[in-house]
């Protein structure tokens, strides 16, 4: 065969090669077209839904909390398992610490917080089931719930869960536990 010959059968798979690309493309085009009319369509973004924008003047902490403080402390202690002050003050040890730096939305207060997780755990209710009448979505209340724990735990360790450091507070741990349990500690 000469050069001719070859260029030619070249040229000739090449344009093959190209028509089938074009034949791809047509192909491709038409498909996406055809789920199109199906009834794909856009997905929508949405910065806050409507219902949740209407927090603090329909939301359990802005409103029902507020009333309860004042008028009935007692509905106040049964909605979180503890009176006003004890609120006000882990209230005051959670608070200091660093916010998040925010674009667009108002973050949450530290008291929406503190208090969606102390509901939380008096209820037992879920998230799902608390982000109606609290108006937060259940996604941010679980990342609530997980943040205000980690500061209640980091504020409250070393007073709480004090490691003993002499022979004399271990004795005395030993001894609470005989007292308590009725029997000698197995050491």
């Amino acid at each position: 065969m000469n050069h001719a010959a070859e260029d030619a059968i070249r040229l000739q798979l090449i344009a093959a090669i190209q028509n089938h690309i074009g034949i791809l493309h047509v192909c491709q085009n038409l498909l996406g077209r055809i789920g199109e009319r199906r009834g794909r369509r856009r997905r929508r973004i949405v910065w806050v839904l409507p219902w949740i924008s209407c927090r603090p003047q329909l939301g359990v902490y802005d409103r029902l909390m507020v009333e309860l403080r004042t008028e009935d402390p007692a509905s106040f202690k049964n909605l979180l398992r503890m009176p006003p002050e004890v609120f006000d003050e882990l209230l005051v040890k959670v608070s200091p610490r660093p916010e998040k730096d925010y674009i667009g939305r108002q973050p949450l207060s530290p008291g929406l917080k503190l208090a969606l997780t102390l509901r939380h755990f008096a209820s037992g209710h879920t998230y799902s089931s608390m982000k109606c009448s609290w108006r937060v979505p259940h996604n941010t209340i679980s990342l609530v719930v997980h943040e205000v724990c980690e500061a209640l735990q980091a504020e409250y360790m070393d007073e709480v869960m004090r490691c003993p450091t002499t022979p004399a507070e271990w004795l005395d741990i030993a001894e609470q536990f005989y007292k308590k349990w009725n029997s000698p500690t197995p050491w």
